[in-house]
């Protein structure tokens, strides 16, 4: 199979460009799937260089998940809802400079995403976010002004405490007991998504909770700040 190396970041992993015949022969998937992947939003658009297109290792990530997802018997609405949509039509480019800006002054930050395989090698050589979901929040706090470049900085410097509470979690007897009482193949899919559920709206709705008590406290401070001074 006939691949092209791409040059990566501070000398990183090699990235690849694939066509899409050799793609779907590293895969195992059809080229009529790949591209209904595409249509359905599951799978981004490859890249156009001249009359060809490529896609990169982010598309060989992607679909061997989607592909992992089916064998344990998600369906493409059920898939769609885990993985999310496609990054394609948006402005990426905030989130590719933030993630340059900080490759150039702290690797400790991208090492860590990149430890958690939440970014990747873009065939240009660009990091970029490889989670749609999370491409999504750091899009999202960036409408509500929250600078994508302070939102990776985060993510770099919690995703090794993040992915610490799920394995202490994973380990306890209780998730231990159900993901042992649910071996059966045929529940194992809908219990992994409803546990996947359960603890991530509950993580969701505690630091909600933190995160607005902090506001009342501070917004209470200002308060008496104001009074203070006029009084």
């Amino acid at each position: 199979m006939l691949v092209r190396e791409v040059r990566s970041l501070h000398g990183g992993t090699v990235n690849c460009r694939y066509t899409i015949d050799e793609l779907a022969t590293l895969v195992g998937m059809s080229k009529r799937n790949i591209r209904a992947h595409q249509s359905r939003g599951l799978l981004r658009a490859p890249v156009r260089d001249g009359r060809m297109c490529y896609y990169d290792d982010s598309h060989v990530q992607r679909l061997r998940r989607i592909i992992s997802l089916q064998n344990e018997g998600f369906n493409l609405a059920s898939i769609t809802a885990v993985l999310g949509g496609a990054a394609g039509g948006r402005d990426l480019s905030s989130v590719t400079q933030a993630l340059k800006e900080i490759a150039g002054e702290n690797l400790a930050v991208i090492s860590s995403l990149n430890r958690h395989q939440l970014v990747d090698h873009r065939s240009s050589g660009e990091l970029m976010i490889s989670q749609t979901a999370v491409l999504d929040a750091v899009l999202g706090l960036a409408k509500a002004g929250y600078a994508p470049t302070e939102a990776l900085r985060l993510l770099g410097l919690t995703a090794d405490v993040v992915d610490e509470c799920v394995k202490n979690v994973l380990e306890s007897p209780y998730a231990h007991k159900a993901l042992s009482d649910g071996a059966d193949a045929r529940r194992t899919p809908g219990l992994a998504q409803g546990l996947s559920e359960l603890l991530a709206n509950t993580f969701r709705y505690l630091l909600e909770r933190r995160v607005q008590a902090k506001v009342c406290v501070d917004s209470e401070w200002v308060e008496d700040v104001i009074v203070f001074e006029n009084g």
